[in-house]
């Protein structure tokens, strides 16, 4: 004799849980990888930097990337891999913040106009990484669930 109808949902349920989890975990391990595209630093630049992407001189500020998941407290830089580990380990629901910790990441980022604390004055244009790859976040989405066929 066939399942029961009940079981039958149940396994439904069941599937569709598990579909949001691996569409969760695939989309936010895209956007991590769009967030993560470097380019030259300004010192070895020809020209103004490329929006969208991390200036990349000695490498400190791309691998400053830190992760939290729902506010643990857990906010640090761990080994190679944090943030996949934190992605990893997340269900649906859950919440990821996600940070470079490098003290100037946010002026890179978003820009600096003026003078800083040691007096160099400044009109730097920010690069925008985190935007860029968060502008992407509904594509990025629309695209792995088309992919697992949810």
């Amino acid at each position: 004799m066939g399942k029961s109808f009940s079981a039958s949902i149940r396994g439904f349920a069941d599937r569709t849980k598990q579909a949001q989890v691996d569409i969760l975990r695939s989309s936010l391990e895209d956007v991590m990888a769009v967030a993560s595209v470097t380019q030259a630093s300004a010192k070895t630049r020809a020209g103004p930097a490329e929006q969208g992407a991390i200036p990349r001189d000695t490498g400190h500020l791309v691998n400053t990337v830190a992760s939290d998941v729902n506010g643990s407290g857990q906010f640090a830089i761990d080994a190679d891999n944090d943030v996949t580990l934190s992605i990893n380990a997340m269900e649906a629901g859950d919440k990821l913040h996600i940070a470079w910790t490098a003290a100037y990441a946010h002026r890179i980022n978003s820009g600096f106009t003026g003078t800083d604390s040691k007096g160099r004055t400044y009109n730097q244009p920010g690069v925008h990484w985190v935007e860029n790859a968060a502008e992407k976040w509904s594509a990025i989405v629309d695209a792995n669930a088309e992919f697992l066929k949810v």
